[in-house]
């Protein structure tokens, strides 16, 4: 039997008519095979399109040249669509599910835990908001303290919510709770914080370290979203011709600590050009390799739940990704210009006329171009200094993510 359905589950939902031809029944066969398999590999290309289209949407609105990449953009988000309406065909026409009893109109919608929701939305506005004031205004600014001080408090709400008040909770606590999901879901939270916040910090390191265009820095993270594909098909393989993936999982878990490493030291203005952007590159494939496949065990690290708790765990794992990749890249942000901040005030040292123009560099990179050329590399040292850290915050990201992934649990697979 398989541990991702039985086969008995896989006639209840593609039931097969007796008296069929048997060669278009072979073919049926076939395509129930393969459907599984097409459908996860369009939803992962779905999801990498979109980060890479985030990425560049990231590029032209921060760097105020959206002028520069809307075709790449529209082209993407196209590419996209096609993908995720392929994806809703393809289940549209094979998925047979038996038709839902009657029933009033408002009885679907009292069973959606709106409340749960908001109070969600809530702690993750709120904190998002601190960390931004936090940057800009100082941590001492009663704002910050009033906006972190309701944090736990709108938190403790949401738990009672899912824990006591809601009818069907969209997090439950026997699932979220479970010591055979909790380092899962951990891994999932700290893995995309890193992973979101890297795609974010190295456009603007090529952009105002490099001076590269927004469409120059967004082509340079294409190979990586790419090999993020590549893994997840590789990891499939692996899969299914071992019926294990703890060992991967860790494996790639390592890999991505050790390729995080030389992009620290590669984010530096003495290097050459070349060697900045082929190491980085390089560190990036490897990168979005593993992260594929480290996709591909996770799927697979939902075999140790029932059947029927399944699909609630794969959402509940889509938040603690959503969360991370939230939360991770204003952390990220945040040091970034706290960082900054500091290397520009050393720049500037009490010339209140060049505090203004520093003050101007760090909301827009064109300002930059103004400069005289010493403060300009000055400046540009600033910013390599100050991305420099967001990379040693993403690599303890990483390293969180490794001893969390090292509590999944493996089970065989019999696939």
């Amino acid at each position: 039997m398989s541990s991702l359905g039985s086969q008995s589950e896989q006639e209840r939902l593609l039931p097969e008519p007796q008296d069929e031809d048997p060669a278009l029944l072979k073919a049926r066969r076939s395509v129930k095979k393969m459907l599984p398999v097409l459908l996860i590999g369009c939803f992962l290309s779905s999801l990498d399109r979109s980060v890479v289209a985030a990425n560049y949407a990231i590029i032209a609105t921060e760097l105020g040249a959206l002028n520069l990449a809307p075709w790449i953009a529209t082209a993407i988000f196209w590419g996209q669509a096609i993908f995720c309406l392929l994806s809703t065909i393809l289940v549209g026409y094979f998925l047979r599910l038996p038709k839902p009893a009657l029933e009033n109109w408002s009885t679907p919608l009292e069973r959606i835990d709106f409340l749960g929701a908001i109070l969600l939305i809530s702690v993750i506005i709120l904190l998002m908001l601190g960390i931004d004031f936090g940057s800009n205004r100082g941590w001492k600014s009663p704002v910050v303290i009033g906006t972190f001080s309701a944090v736990p408090i709108v938190f403790l709400l949401y738990f009672l919510v899912e824990l006591k008040l809601a009818k069907e909770p969209f997090t439950p606590g026997h699932i979220i709770f479970n010591p055979l999901l909790s380092g899962t879901y951990t891994w999932c939270f700290f893995e995309a914080a890193g992973h979101f916040a890297l795609n974010f910090n190295i456009p603007l390191f090529y952009q105002a370290v490099l001076q590269l265009s927004p469409v120059k820095a967004g082509s340079l993270l294409i190979p990586g979203a790419a090999s993020t594909i590549l893994g997840a098909f590789f990891g499939g393989i692996y899969i299914k011709r071992m019926g294990k993936y703890y060992s991967m999982f860790v494996t790639s878990n390592a890999v991505l600590i050790l390729a995080i490493l030389p992009i620290i030291v590669l984010a530096s203005p003495t290097m050459s050009f070349a060697q900045v952007v082929s190491g980085i590159s390089v560190c990036l494939f490897a990168i979005g390799f593993v992260h594929g496949i480290m996709i591909a065990s996770f799927v697979m690290a939902l075999a140790n739940i029932p059947p029927e708790d399944r699909a609630i765990a794969t959402a509940c794992s889509i938040t603690f990704r959503s969360l991370g990749a939230a939360l991770g890249t204003s952390l990220s942000g945040a040091i970034i210009e706290q960082r900054l901040r500091i290397q520009l005030r050393e720049i500037a040292q009490g010339n209140r006329g060049l505090e203004k123009v520093l003050k101007d560099v760090r909301n827009s990179l064109d300002a930059i171009e103004t400069l005289p050329p010493r403060l300009q590399a000055a400046v540009r040292d600033g910013y390599a200094e100050a991305t420099r850290f967001a990379f040693g915050f993403q690599l303890c990201t990483f390293v969180v993510a490794f001893f969390a992934g090292l509590g999944t649990k493996e089970v065989h697979l019999d696939i």
